[in-house]
């Protein structure tokens, strides 16, 4: 029998921890999301980083039984800085698809599904499984950025990351 190079792990939503990457189906198309953070009441609030009906992330609460398949916690980000990126950047007019670095955070505005633009349903989420945050002031914008599953997968000859903006 073929030996299957699988390294997604397949789960339930409710046994993802916050800060982890996985896939799932929203609507009957791929969705590569990540656990933002676990309710007071039990759910799960999820990001969706792509998917086929939205072109900027968003936040839902998802069922905790739904099944994806996960990178784990352990994905790197690579940001390209460019013009934008510099502190107190009061100049953006457009903040869907920039990520903020700033020290051990990466900050990414989700809205809430249709309502792309509009800051009053948007939330600021880490992605590295802090939850919900407050950027602050000193927090370098990113517009071209790329999610990799490992160094290794960055790395290897042909390479296409998990996802990428910009």
């Amino acid at each position: 029998m073929a030996e299957i190079l699988d390294y997604l792990e397949r789960k339930t939503i409710a046994d993802t921890t916050p800060g982890e990457l996985f896939r799932m189906n929203i609507r009957g198309g791929l969705a590569v999301c990540i656990n933002i953070l676990r309710t007071d009441g039990g759910g799960i609030l999820v990001g969706a980083l792509k998917s086929g009906e939205n072109d900027y992330p968003i936040w839902f609460n998802a069922s905790s039984n739904a099944v994806c398949h996960s990178y784990g916690t352990n994905w790197m980000i690579e940001p390209e800085y460019g013009d934008e990126s510099f502190p107190k950047n009061q100049n953006l007019e457009n903040t869907l698809k920039v990520l903020f670095i700033q020290p051990n955070a990466a900050i990414l505005r989700f809205d809430a599904p249709g309502r792309g633009g509009s800051d009053f349903d948007a939330i600021a989420a880490d992605l590295g499984g802090s939850g919900r945050v407050n950027q602050d002031d000193t927090a370098l914008p990113v517009r071209k950025w790329r999610i990799w599953h490992t160094a290794q997968s960055r790395d290897r000859a042909g390479a296409v990351p998990v996802v990428s903006f910009g």
